[in-house]
């Protein structure tokens, strides 16, 4: 017992903490759990951005099967001329499609007389829609449209060049196929008319002139990350107001798809050579299909290829040792060839 008045002495204790040692070890540790799980994060995200614009396609899908039913024909690359519909002044097949995929109010903010650069439609051809836009694509500007009225425009002739800033698409429609020498082997004519694509300027394509089978028509594609150009990955320049109206969800949705060869870089422009109608390469050195240049071939910036809207409204991804034969039976609708697998 203890004395009465006295206490039982404190016991001292003493708290011990990390050496430096063991808290570098603990830091390296998370460092490489952190650097274990990027990756799957990254692949996690990436997968539902492919999702995502896979689900955009197949919403335009079904928008150019509802004008389709509508119209007796697939929208126009574009209009221009007044000769489909001399009340409609320049504008692309994504203007058409607007009241399809529940865009009504932007398309009432729209008027027809006018071009889609039009001071009278800047406020809605800027409107950014998400329908149009893949989620892995860059952030990047809007596109600046600089020029003077079309033919079909109620302001035609009046002088004035007209800046618009538009709304981005990453999405295109074929405007011809610039074949290169050999036709990608026996059997194939060369084909660079642009009259034989998915969709036509100034008149709506019924679907009996896809004789190829709607499932094995590609409509639209991803050709995304303008008005940047992109190569390889690999952002190499800007377009400028000049560059036309590509790009632009109003505007002229449609590009002609050529080839490249990566083995050979320009020493001025820093860019591949490509394959154009001119031009007399041979398919065996343009083995560059798919994810080239954001300018003239199918782009994506998914890092395992691209996606495709075919004619029957299904969605197909396509790797990048994409066939460069069959990528031209997609976009022919009436070659007659049964396409040869990817």
């Amino acid at each position: 017992m203890v004395p009465a008045g006295r206490t039982l002495p404190r016991t001292s204790v003493t708290r011990r903490g990390f050496t430096l040692i063991e808290l570098l070890v603990v830091i390296a540790i998370i460092a490489i759990l952190i650097g274990l799980l990027l990756p799957a994060v990254q692949k996690i995200r990436e997968a539902a951005n492919r999702l995502k614009c896979q689900n955009n396609l197949k919403q335009i899908g079904l928008s150019f099967h509802g004008f389709h039913d509508v119209n007796q024909g697939f929208p126009p690359r574009r209009t221009a001329f007044g000769v489909v519909n001399p009340n409609h002044a320049y504008a692309g097949w994504g203007w058409y499609i607007l009241p399809y995929i529940e865009q009504t109010t932007v398309d009432g903010q729209m008027n027809v007389k006018y071009d889609f650069y039009d001071s009278v439609n800047q406020a809605a051809a800027a409107t950014n829609l998400p329908v149009f836009r893949c989620p892995t694509s860059p952030v990047r500007p809007q596109i600046t449209i600089s020029a003077k009225a079309s033919t079909s425009s109620l302001h035609t002739g009046d002088g004035v060049t007209y800046t618009a800033s538009c709304g981005l698409n990453d999405y295109m429609t074929s405007n011809g196929v610039a074949m290169p020498a050999d036709g990608y082997g026996l059997g194939w004519t060369i084909n660079s008319n642009n009259k034989r694509d998915a969709l036509d300027d100034e008149r709506f394509v019924p679907m009996s002139e896809h004789t190829d089978g709607l499932s094995n028509n590609a409509i639209v594609f991803e050709q995304a990350g303008r008005p940047q150009i992109w190569e390889l990955g690999k952002k190499v320049g800007d377009e400028t107001a000049s560059n036309g109206s590509r790009g632009t969800w109003a505007g002229y949705g449609s590009i002609a798809i050529w080839t490249y060869d990566p083995t050979s870089v320009s020493t001025t422009t820093g860019k591949m050579t490509r394959n154009s109608s001119s031009t007399a390469n041979s398919a065996s050195i343009l083995t560059c299909i798919l994810n080239c240049s954001n300018q003239q071939s199918v782009y994506s910036f998914h890092t395992s290829g691209a996606s495709f809207l075919m004619g029957d409204g299904s969605v197909r991804f396509a790797t990048p040792n994409l066939n460069g034969r069959l990528l031209a039976q997609w976009l022919v609708k009436d070659d007659g060839e049964v396409p040869v697998s990817q």
